[in-house]
């Protein structure tokens, strides 16, 4: 009688064992099933429309001149121009999450008019002034690769991002009988954060910080009077972005 009641019990203790990992399991599978549908949502393909208010500084350090054939050295001092606008934005992009990690890429490009601004500089040891303007460009182009988590408690994206960004700056001289043609094109790395979360099926809003930044070297010639007047000016630029924007995925 004892040693069927023993094997009963550990019949039971089986059986309650099985029920309670078989319970378990059936827990883990909803919960990854939920979380799958949920990170479906960012998964694909996707196009959005961002606001962003974006605070872009441009330095430039002393530069030398040149007049014809004859250097007339470098002209000390520093001159900055800021724009500081809210731009519209388009966005492309493409993401997978795998076992909840974000992964994707994203490029973007912003639509705004230019910021100009004129100064006069004055040639050492002397009392001629020569007439500057300088614009920046506020449509800006970007590409970026972006990783991060997926959070299916605030059904939610937080990722950061790295890439590079294209923005005009021009830095020219201005006489009477025109302006010079001088533009700065290269790229500059832009990094930063960001987190988005779903509100239905399909669409999605976000929010991120970008920050960009550039060092690079400007030439610029103009022709007064048949004769050829070079600016050799380096430029640092800085850019930081806020966006706001919504996405829709397909």
């Amino acid at each position: 009688m004892s040693r069927y009641t023993g094997s009963s019990m550990k019949a039971l203790v089986v059986v309650a064992a099985f029920g309670s990992f078989s319970a378990f399991a059936d827990s883990i599978l909803v919960e990854n099933v939920e979380i799958t549908k949920g990170a479906e949502a960012f998964e694909g393909f996707s196009i959005g429309l961002d606001a962003l208010y974006s605070h872009v500084n441009v330095d430039r350090s002393a530069f030398e001149m040149q007049v014809g054939d004859q250097t007339s050295g470098k002209i000390d001092g520093k001159w900055s121009h800021s724009r500081c606008r809210i731009d519209p934005s388009l966005n492309l992009g493409y993401s997978r999450i795998v076992n909840n990690w974000y992964m994707g890429v994203a490029a973007d490009v912003s639509f705004g008019s230019n910021k100009k601004k004129e100064f006069k500089i004055k040639f050492p040891d002397s009392s001629d002034e020569i007439a500057f303007s300088s614009s920046i460009n506020g449509m800006s182009y970007g590409i970026k690769a972006k990783g991060g988590y997926y959070c299916p408690k605030l059904k939610s994206v937080i990722y950061g991002f790295a890439g590079v960004k294209w923005r005009e700056v021009d830095f020219r001289f201005i006489d009477k009988d025109g302006a010079s043609k001088a533009k700065i094109s290269s790229p500059a790395f832009l990094a930063g954060a960001g987190v988005e979360r779903k509100v239905c099926k399909k669409v999605s809003v976000s929010a991120e910080y970008e920050f960009a930044w550039r060092n690079s070297n400007n030439m610029s010639c103009i022709k007064v009077d048949d004769v050829n007047v070079f600016a050799d000016a380096d430029q640092k630029l800085r850019d930081h972005t806020v966006k706001i924007g919504i996405k829709y995925h397909f």
